[in-house]
């Protein structure tokens, strides 16, 4: 339970420290005394959110601190799972600053705002005021039924978010897959190209070649005029043939006689050839052009077919052909990449319907869960002067999956004798919604570890008997939690173990909320502001003191019949 608090510079709040007590705490105060902030200090400690704009004016950061002890053994094990030692007490430490940093200490050390809200959400059952306009909207329903602390639904719903999100994280690597492939359109467009361009067979050889023999082809009269002549020259008579046989006769005669003239014979052999060599490839190029005059045709048509694709392409044959490479790469990813898409659907049929698996179990633990709610609501709120009232929580089908699963879960009353079930939003008065949200968290507190339950004006809404109720029930709340509850009804103030009373003073244009302890007179004194708003009053005093008698006479009768019921 909580022992201690301290509150600085939270708001009004300089510095404010209070002592907590086993039962039931009341805080009452004027309007604007710092109640909304004493319990924003809660929501701190149990992980919330902790908004900057709260830390005091002229100061740099607020703080909160609270001082545990009797930890439950589920508390403690979790803490010994990580490596925790002498945790009988807890001390945990919040600080936020203005720029933003803040930090958490738990017995001194560093711990993340997870870590805390893990911890010590189920320990701490918060209500906030708003939780009664809450109540009124079917989108809280699931949030109060799935609080519900049966270990089968918890293991349920942990269970269905780990396929969920199993399914999500598939799905979405599906999706985005699937957007950065081409599509089939693209595909059958790429095929086509490839099947164009593969079909030319192009290659950069072959056109240096084609334009090479189009050039001699395109010049074929004068090739053949001047070859002609070439080989005239060669072998006609007194030409080069006979000049260099001739010459190579009368150096091997001369060489006879004068040795240095015997290394010039081989290069006359070597000339002599060339000129036969050159001969025969001239004469086989006339040949060539004089046998094929069909050739220039069939030329050009194989250069157009370069030209059309190069011009169709915008780019040279070089480029053309590199592009044809990676339209090649391209389909060969896509083939593999259609066998990953398989794979990867398969993968998220199979998480779906683990999913779906996942949520019809759920499905069961939540209508056997509602039943189970249902009877032990109407049961409170018959408690609480709702006599005819009858409670149901509904759990419909979805046919689509969502976060939440296939179902959607309304909260059904019928408040009168005769009448119908209908939606608790429809139907549902302020002081009857506040008695169906007590009996919530209190279903939600006795199934749990809570151990302290912190209320907001939970009695919003109700006077007379109804208020009284609720300050009986919050009384046996209180022998097995600690109770902390702000009110402003003197029915539930009275029932008080532990009474503080919030108080507002202003100092140099500085508001400052204390928060004070009161027994005895004291008490008497600040119940009879609660029920006449004088504290001077001697008849509101008189009632407050009969008011804390019959309370006290009472508390001792809800004991008694809590001890001989077990």
């Amino acid at each position: 339970m909580i022992k201690d608090i301290r509150i600085q510079n939270l708001a009004t709040i300089a510095d404010l420290q209070l002592s907590l007590g086993t039962g039931l705490n009341i805080l009452t105060g004027e309007t604007g005394a710092g109640k909304s902030i004493f319990l924003e200090a809660f929501a701190w400690l149990t992980g919330l959110r902790a908004d900057r704009s709260m830390i005091r004016d002229g100061k740099e950061y607020a703080s909160v601190e609270m001082v545990l002890d009797q930890i439950p053994q589920s508390i403690q094990q979790v803490l010994m799972d990580q490596g925790w030692e002498d945790i009988e007490s807890l001390i945990v430490f919040r600080q936020i600053y203005r720029t933003g940093s803040s930090r958490i200490l738990l017995n001194h050390r560093h711990i993340t705002v997870g870590f805390l809200r893990e911890l010590f959400r189920p320990l701490i059952l918060l209500h906030a005021q708003n939780q009664s306009v809450d109540l009124m909207k079917k989108s809280y329903h699931p949030l109060y039924l799935d609080a519900y602390n049966d270990y089968k639904l918890q293991n349920a719903i942990r269970n269905y978010m780990k396929q969920w999100d199993f399914y999500q994280e598939t799905l979405q690597v599906y999706q985005m897959f699937q957007s950065n492939l081409i599509s089939a359109k693209e595909e059958s467009f790429l095929k086509f190209q490839e099947e164009e361009l593969n079909s030319a067979n192009l290659s950069e050889e072959e056109l240096h070649e084609l334009e090479e023999e189009l050039r001699v082809l395109e010049n074929g009269k004068e090739i053949v005029k001047r070859g002609q002549q070439v080989l005239d020259r060669i072998h006609g008579s007194d030409h080069l043939i006979e000049l260099t046989e001739g010459l190579h006769q009368d150096l091997e005669v001369l060489a006879g006689y004068y040795e240095k003239l015997t290394p010039f014979i081989p290069e006359i052999a070597v000339i002599t050839e060339s000129f036969l060599e050159v001969g025969a490839t001239i004469n086989e190029l006339v040949l060539d052009l004089e046998l094929n005059p069909q050739r220039l045709e069939v030329i050009e048509n194989r250069l157009q077919v370069y030209y059309d694709l190069t011009r169709k392409y915008d780019m040279n044959l070089s480029d053309l052909l590199i592009y044809l490479r990676g339209i090649q790469e391209q389909l060969f990813d896509f083939k593999e990449a259609a066998e990953k898409k398989s794979q990867l659907l398969d993968n998220c049929q199979k998480a779906k319907s683990n999913t779906e698996a996942a949520a019809k179990r759920l499905t069961q633990e939540r209508q056997r869960v509602a039943q189970l709610i249902s009877t032990l609501i109407t049961e409170q709120i018959q408690g609480l002067e709702m006599r005819d009232a009858c409670f149901e929580v509904q759990v419909a089908q979805r046919s689509e999956l969502n976060v939440s699963g296939y179902d959607e879960i309304e909260f059904f009353i019928r408040t009168n004798l005769g009448s119908s079930l209908m939606p608790l939003r429809k139907i549902a008065s302020g002081g009857e919604a506040s008695r169906i949200l007590l009996a919530l968290l209190i279903c939600q507190g006795e199934s749990g570890t809570t151990d302290t339950m912190v209320f907001d004006e939970i009695d919003s809404g109700l006077s007379g008997k109804a208020a009284l109720r609720v300050a009986e029930v919050l009384h046996d709340l209180g022998r097995k939690h600690q109770v902390i509850c702000v009110t402003h009804q003197p029915q539930i103030a009275a029932f008080a173990d532990h009474y503080y009373q919030l108080q507002k003073t202003t100092d140099l244009d500085q508001v400052y909320t204390q928060a004070v302890q009161r027994r005895g007179e004291e008490r008497i004194t600040a119940l009879s502001q609660l029920v006449s708003g004088e504290e001077t009053s001697r008849s509101g005093h008189e009632y407050a003191k009969e008011m804390i008698i019959y309370a006290e006479k009472r508390k001792e009768q809800i004991d008694y019949e809590a001890r001989s019921n077990h």
